[in-house]
């Protein structure tokens, strides 16, 4: 840095300065002309007054002129040294090397380049600025070289370089890398106003191998129990003509010997082939359960680590069982048991009534295990649900009724509190469905929304209706061309249980008229299936909740604990702590404990390794019986997948990594060629240090040498006067 120019300037006008001096010399001539205090008999007197005035003098100038708020500028040249970029791609595909890192020439190779890559950043630090990162999933500052992340995103490191060094010197990139990606954007069309030449080393080797690759199992992470599930495998060889392999499906126990569930002789009559294999496997067991899926590996391949995959697939026996009682034969039913028929969610039971004992005995005393009952024109003349309803009151089981033309209303009005039906004259009549916009317990699709209302009309009671409050109304009764406010589908939250009414029976046209019209029944099936959902869905009371945003991780992914603890008011408190005991397979045990947010809690437990694992988590909270061992703790499954996604692509892109040098005006190099790399860039002339001009401005009076030379003047001058005897 050189200063070329340094300035004095002020406020005002600088002759001021003179008035400052002007000021400065009449206060020292007016303050020592006369002044007699000195003693006679000091020889020196005059000299010695002619000093002290010549130091008030400067010392009242200096004051003065400081008044001006002068500023010194300063103009420097400065030189900035440009900035070069060292990115190496730190994922799992580059230790695979060129036979995938397994034989001690690749290790040496690896090694090799590490150390030259390492010279080559200090040679280039002599006379630049240099940068270094890591990239993989993540960008981490400084290279570690030690290969290990699970993804690679290259487009992630080209716009944190964008956002960092925007407006800064940046002379080169240099991007060491084996081309390829498997997360974010094609790094070709990212941040392409950077305007820094790119230079790329190309790792890797683009030399087609004999590989076999499981690319990728596709699985449903839950399956219900006793049901039968698919697993499709997509297998990849390259280079495998004439080979044979094998498809193999273990289930890994724990503590015991592992399961053969499936295998599949697999033979390739071609050099490169793709296939989906699928596998049926049956749900025998509830759990989380370990499966690996492998391909026995060719002589002389290339790396077997993309051969197996492993997964986990928790099996739940935890159907809704639905009860749809009717008190007779109606195509109706038929409609509800098509419209949930592809859902595993749900497990239908139709049960007839015939007589009143028979009712009491078949019916009411299974109730409890059921989510839902329906009761399609119940209670009628012959059949009442007095018993019934008592223990589905009892058990908070969640109720619809269908109205018909069997439904015995005065019975009706007294078995539930939605709402009260007054018959008049004529027993029944047809409504069309008007649908309520503005209805939020549960959303239907826009087609749905305005497809229903064409539907045809359902048989409804005619008379008046008297609606309770607090109730929420899905569909109006639009009779001939009049828009009522009488309900046609309506719910309640009752005190014990989810209550629905749909009061018309003839859904089975809606079903018709939905087929002819769209050539499929999707608006009537998701009607049915959204009142099923809400009606079933039993609401969580407990007072003490841990939840997890998913019970299956990559080995990569944080996994992140949210906690929720609740008065006997139902309101949100994190007064006392809690803690959590994630336990692996192993039984081995690691505490943790949840930090307190502003009403709740929550808890990174950071990474685990792939597994199953269990999580006990316990709050000490409630003195009395209310508060019993169940509100106080929470139990629960994850399980964490490996991902082995670098191993699946094994031929390096070096084509990517060419276009984006050449799209940036640099070049690719090679790993022997890193010298000749570091020579290529010291050539090039716009990469050389540039000049600039800089100002700088600082007032006078915030100088620390302004104030000590004004004190050093203040202090001579009283000891010279204290010394002569005049103070």
């Amino acid at each position: 840095m050189n200063i070329l120019n340094i300035t004095l300037e002020t406020e005002l006008p600088i002759w001021f300065a003179l008035l400052c001096a002007l000021l400065g010399a009449t206060y020292a001539f007016v303050l020592y002309r006369q002044d007699k205090t000195l003693p006679e008999s000091f020889s020196s007197g005059k000299y010695l007054i002619a000093i002290m005035a010549f130091m008030r003098f400067a010392t009242v100038s200096v004051i003065a002129f400081l008044l001006l708020s002068p500023l010194l500028k300063t103009i420097f040249k400065k030189y900035d040294t440009p900035i070069i970029i060292i990115a190496q791609d730190n994922s799992e595909s580059i230790r695979m090397g060129t036979r995938g890192a397994q034989s001690a020439e690749d290790s040496a190779a690896l090694a090799r380049y590490n150390d030259d890559l390492s010279s080559l950043i200090e040679d280039l630090s002599d006379k630049y600025t240099v940068k270094t990162y890591s990239f993989g999933e993540k960008i981490t500052e400084e290279i570690s070289f030690n290969y290990d992340d699970k993804l690679t995103n290259i487009s992630n490191l080209m716009d944190e370089i964008y956002n960092q060094y925007t407006n800064q010197y940046v002379g080169a990139i240099i991007i060491a890398s084996d081309g390829i990606y498997n997360q974010g954007q094609n790094p070709l069309y990212v941040n392409q106003n950077l305007k820094v030449p790119i230079y790329t080393v190309a790792l890797g080797d683009t030399t087609p191998k004999k590989d076999l690759i499981l690319r990728k199992v596709h699985h449903n992470q839950i399956v219900y129990l006793g049901n039968r599930f698919s697993i499709h495998a997509d297998i990849q060889a390259l280079n495998c003509k004439d080979q044979e392999s094998e498809l193999l499906v273990t289930k890994i126990n724990k503590n015991e010997s592992n399961t053969r569930l499936f295998s599949l002789p697999l033979g390739f009559e071609v050099d490169n082939m793709i296939n989906s294999i699928p596998i049926i496997l049956e749900a025998d067991e509830t759990g989380i359960h370990h499966y690996r899926i492998e391909l026995l590996p060719l002589e002389d391949e290339f790396t077997t680590e993309n051969n197996i995959q492993d997964i986990f697939i928790e099996v739940l026996d935890n159907k809704e069982k639905i009860l749809v009682l009717a008190n007779s034969p109606h195509p109706d039913i038929s409609g509800i048991q098509t419209a949930l028929a592809n859902n595993e969610n749900y497990e239908i039971s139709v049960k007839l009534t015939t007589t009143q004992s028979a009712f009491n005995r078949e019916v009411t005393d299974e109730v409890q295990q059921y989510s839902l009952i329906i009761l399609h024109q119940l209670p009628s003349r012959t059949i009442k649900i007095i018993r019934l309803k008592e223990k589905i009151e009892e058990h908070n089981i969640p109720l619809l009724f269908i109205i018909g033309a069997q439904t015995h209303i005065p019975t009706f009005n007294t078995s539930q509190d939605l709402f009260q039906v007054f018959a008049g004259a004529a027993p029944f009549n047809e409504a069309q469905p008007e649908l309520v916009e503005d209805f939020t317990l549960f959303t239907l699709a826009e087609n749905t929304f305005s497809t229903l209302q064409k539907f045809p009309p359902l048989k409804v009671p005619y008379g008046e209706y008297k609606v309770a409050a607090n109730t929420n109304t899905l569909i109006y009764q639009k009779i001939g061309a009049i828009k009522t406010d009488y309900p046609l589908l309506i719910f309640n939250q009752g005190a014990r249980n989810k209550i629905g009414v749909l009061c018309g029976e003839g859904i089975w046209r809606w079903r018709l008229y939905d087929y002819a019209q769209n050539n499929n029944q999707d608006v009537t099936n998701e009607l049915i299936s959204k009142i099923i959902q809400y009606l079933s869905v039993k609401e969580d009371k407990r007072k003490f909740r841990v939840s997890l945003e998913d019970n299956s991780f990559y080995e990569n992914e944080f996994i992140n604990f949210d906690a929720e603890l609740y008065n006997d008011s139902y309101e949100l408190i994190n007064e006392p702590d809690i803690t959590l005991k994630i336990i692996n397979e192993d039984g081995k045990t690691f505490p943790f404990t949840f930090s307190k947010t502003n009403t709740a809690y929550n808890l990174n437990a950071w990474t685990f390794p792939v597994g199953t694992y269990e999580y006990v988590a316990k709050v000490e909270f409630g003195q009395n019986s209310s508060h019993s061992a169940k509100f106080n703790e929470f139990t629960g499954q994850f399980i964490v997948s490996p991902l082995r996604i670098e191993a699946i692509q094994t031929i390096a892109d070096h084509q990517l990594l060419y276009a984006l040098s050449e799209m940036n005006d640099g070049k690719l190099f090679y790993p022997n060629e890193l010298d000749a790399l570091n020579q290529y860039l010291r050539g090039r002339e716009d990469i050389k240090p540039i000049s600039r001009i800089e100002y700088k401005n600082k007032s006078l009076i915030n100088l620390k040498i302004i104030f000590f030379m004004i004190l050093f003047l203040f202090t001579v001058e009283w000891f010279l006067r204290k010394w002569a005897g005049t103070v």
